[in-house]
């Protein structure tokens, strides 16, 4: 996570048409606060997989832009979420029970996300249901949730989180969103098996 960034620049991202203007105030917010700020203990993640680092960024026809200088890989995502059950036994009778990483995603979602996803990813005025969209049912698969999460989808209102979360963060939100999707995590604040407060 990035420090200093303002509440004002980040609640562009649920004005409509402020997709652009957010992503260009995250890109100028991080550069001035990486000069007076460590950078993030995970950022040597941000270019995972990456195969080509002279590439040129474009929007596909859904609306997703791409850029292959920054991805990452999918095995984390599903690797998370099967992690999991390893504290389901528990989790039967403390439904705001997760593990570090859906702690992680959950700080993480409630810094970036809530604004238009809504707390607890319940959905909001300008952006869908997480739950829905990630469980079986939705549409949102590991690869588009990392494609949208770095890329963004303009047309929507979408911004790009490329500049601001590295891979750890997005799988993070992933295995908080899973556990919202499938049942087991219930709303509010989650916490770990060493952690109750």
């Amino acid at each position: 996570m990035v420090a200093g960034v303002s509440i004002a620049v980040l609640a562009l991202a649920c004005q409509p048409g402020g997709a652009t203007t957010h992503a260009d105030s995250s890109a100028s917010a991080a550069a001035s606060s990486s000069a007076t700020s460590p950078a993030p203990a995970r950022a040597a993640h941000a270019a995972v997989g990456s195969a080509a680092p002279s590439s040129t960024s474009s929007t596909a026809n859904d609306g997703v832009a791409t850029d292959t200088t920054k991805t990452c890989p999918l095995a984390p995502l599903t690797d998370a979420v099967a992690h999991a059950s390893s504290i389901t036994p528990h989790a039967k009778t403390d439904h705001l029970l997760v593990t570090d990483q859906e702690y992680g995603g959950w700080k993480m979602f409630h810094v970036y996300c809530y604004r238009c996803h809504g707390f607890d990813a319940i959905g909001g005025t300008f952006a869908p249901d997480l739950r829905h969209s990630v469980s079986a049912q939705g549409s949102v698969t590991p690869a588009v949730f990392v494609s949208t999460v770095l890329y963004g989808r303009l047309d929507k209102g979408m911004p790009s989180w490329r500049v601001l979360l590295d891979c750890d963060n997005v799988t993070d939100i992933w295995a908080y969103l899973a556990a919202r999707s499938n049942g087991r995590l219930a709303a509010g604040r989650p916490h770990t098996a060493g952690n109750k407060s």
